[in-house]
């Protein structure tokens, strides 16, 4: 596959000032800020093997990383003096086209576990044991990654470029207009959108009127 080069050498600078915008500060800040915010109850989830809570933070966790440095490195419209992004970018690209993925797949997980813990007509048991854990946490771990595990495996069949980058955003995946793309990244965040909102609705009482 010839991939297109859409990174700073390649691109016409816009006309000067290249004032440091109120964006590039806030998104710097702000990213900063929630991800130590989000040590403590990751902390918290992870003593009480919560798989699909956890696995949220640590990708919203990620992502306001990358927004964090992104910030930093391009903070403003001056490309002449933009830094490349090889090595950082080509790794953002893959992680933040499956992010989207991953965080609807586990929260869809995690409406899942609390749907079936306070149904206790069809879900009785209160003690597990070693074999139904184990196959509970398969279950989970499929559930979470087995699509944007697929996804991040395909991810290079649907490439139209390395990557491009954008100022303060940064790294910014570059796919093709295909119903491959469709297919194997569009579809399912909405579908665990939606799966998401059946498990919620479950947790309604008067769903089981």
């Amino acid at each position: 596959m010839d991939f297109v080069d859409i990174t700073p050498s390649t691109m016409d600078p816009p006309p000067g000032p290249y004032p440091t915008s109120i964006n590039t500060i806030l998104c710097s800040l702000f990213s900063g800020v929630i991800i130590i915010a989000l040590i403590a109850p990751f902390l918290s989830l992870h003593a009480a093997k919560q798989l699909s809570a956890c696995t949220v933070i640590i990708v919203t966790q990620l992502v306001l990383f990358f927004t964090f440095i992104n910030a930093i490195l391009w903070p403003n419209d001056n490309i002449a003096n933009w830094w490349n992004g090889h090595g950082l970018c080509d790794i953002e690209v893959i992680v933040r086209s499956v992010s989207i993925t991953l965080i609807a797949s586990s929260t869809a997980s995690l409406t899942r576990n609390l749907s079936q813990a306070v149904d206790v007509d069809n879900n009785p048991c209160l003690f597990e044991s070693a074999g139904m854990k184990r196959r509970r946490l398969a279950v989970e771990i499929l559930f979470c990654f087995g699509v944007p595990f697929i996804q991040l495996i395909c991810h290079y069949f649907v490439q139209a470029g390395r990557y491009a980058i954008l100022a303060v955003y940064g790294c910014t995946d570059v796919i093709s207009n295909s119903w491959f793309t469709v297919f194997l990244f569009i579809i399912w965040p909405p579908i665990f959108c939606l799966l998401n909102c059946y498990y919620a609705s479950k947790l309604n009482p008067m769903s089981k009127t």
